[in-house]
């Protein structure tokens, strides 16, 4: 078989976050593809949360990586945002998944460092490149076609009537993912006679937040019945449990405002479900209109909203999502139920043939083997390795530190100055009888 190449992957790995099962997904398709050592440095420890991956013999062959010993100079990839990515021992790959269109000045002088980039959309391909960066890499997420497979998964467990359709959503609740622009699209098109649910699972946000925001958008469109039924599921599911959420489900909706990948959407396309997503960001490389329902977007604006988020959204503009035509998707699924069963079948297919395991595992592996090739690897002792390896930990975490510094202060001089403008035109809608809601001003461009 030869000498086994030498990767080194560090990045949230262990969590039930995107982020943490994306990584898996890449050392397991990489792992089946050829003959590697893999070696894991996760960001976070093994805790009650993600105990359950020790469930499923895919868990285990992923922890599997974590107990790995390296003694080569290994192919060094790491996944995190691009300030806290850094050369380290062998060759250094930055895997970086971002949302927006714009990259910072910072970001794009951080990732210059690097030997080459990764990154699992077109979009953010071609903006760093634009940027100036160079060897950038199209390295899609890979999923698991496995585990996400309809005929093999049970329905997730629900008190809903099982004559009611279910709109499906799942998310961090924010307005990245455009929850408020969801909730109005939802709440004015259906009504409690359609005997239709949006099911929402969401995660990192307290449910009495949630619960206030339906209520204000139902004040603010829905009739004097209240409108169709909405349900609120913050439980953490299990690796086993999770893919039942979608068996449960009639279609998936999600009109997020940018995503650097969007394991949801490709999830939800695995388990032939019909899914409805803004046709922006890294939607546009896999959902069109013969496998999903694209939403339309009317161009590019400032989202407030989004500045908590992340400091680096702070300036950024967002899609700004065509909520008619988000109610017209939603509609259509609906209504012609045949033709969402076909598009969900083709959109199955299609997540088969150009994001499975296998598919993205070779593209990974021909990549690393042109690398490793051109490498001057030779062997290292283990302590040198740890040595080494320490140092680099060191250098990374006071990028981190300057990293968090440098956003806080961008979030808190924003939330200042937002706070004063805001006052300012509450001030001005007195005189002129105008409500201040957001920025009005909307771009072709971003």
């Amino acid at each position: 078989m030869g000498q086994k190449i030498s990767v080194v992957w560090q990045s949230y790995y262990l969590s039930n976050v995107g982020f943490g099962e994306a990584a898996r997904n890449y050392t397991l398709a990489l792992n089946d593809a050829g003959n590697y050592k893999i070696k894991v440095f996760p960001y976070e420890e093994l805790g009650a949360e993600n105990i359950n991956l020790i469930e499923n013999e895919k868990g285990k062959q992923a922890l599997s990586f974590v107990e790995e010993k390296i003694t080569e100079r290994p192919i060094w990839v790491t996944e995190m945002g691009p300030l806290q990515i850094h050369p380290t021992v062998g060759y250094s790959i930055g895997l970086v998944v971002w949302e927006c269109y714009e990259w910072s000045k910072q970001f794009v002088d951080n990732l210059k460092k690097q030997d080459e980039i990764w990154c699992p959309a077109k979009f953010n391909k071609e903006a760093l490149e634009k940027a100036g960066v160079k060897n950038v890499h199209l390295m899609p997420h890979a999923i698991d076609t496995d585990r996400f497979d309809p005929e093999k998964v049970e329905p997730a467990r629900s008190a809903l009537a099982k004559d009611r359709f279910v709109f499906l959503s799942i998310m961090g609740w924010s307005e990245r993912k455009g929850a408020s622009d969801l909730l109005e699209a939802y709440i004015k098109e259906f009504s409690k006679e359609d005997n239709t649910v949006l099911y929402l699972k969401i995660n990192f946000v307290d449910v009495q937040r949630v619960q206030k925001r339906i209520a204000t958008i139902r004040k603010q469109f829905g009739p004097d019945d209240g409108g169709p039924y909405i349900v609120i599921d913050p439980i953490i599911y299990s690796y086993k449990a999770f893919p039942g959420l979608y068996q449960m489900a009639d279609a998936f909706v999600l009109p997020s405002r940018g995503e650097g990948w969007g394991l949801n959407f490709t999830e939800a396309m695995a388990m032939e479900l019909p899914t409805i997503g803004t046709a922006t960001t890294a939607m546009t490389d896999y959902m069109d209109e013969t496998n999903s329902y694209p939403v339309k977007t009317k161009g590019f604006a400032i989202e407030r909203m989004c500045d908590h988020i992340c400091g680096d959204y702070i300036g950024k503009k967002f899609p700004v999502i065509d909520i008619n035509d988000l109610r017209k998707q939603m509609r259509m699924v609906y209504a012609d139920r045949e033709e969402a069963r076909k598009r969900a079948k083709k959109a199955r297919q299609d997540i088969i043939k150009n994001y499975s395991f296998a598919t993205i595992g070779k593209r990974m592996d021909k990549r690393m083997k042109e690398i490793w090739k051109n490498m001057a690897h030779f062997s290292l002792p283990a302590p040198v390795i740890l040595k080494e390896r320490e140092a680099g930990k060191r250098k990374e975490w006071l990028n981190v530190r300057k990293w968090w510094i440098f956003n806080i202060r961008k979030i808190l001089f924003a939330k200042m100055y937002h706070s004063l403008k805001k006052r300012w035109y509450k001030y001005l809608s007195r005189l002129y009888s105008q409500i201040y809601e957001s920025d009005p001003k909307i771009s072709k461009k971003p």
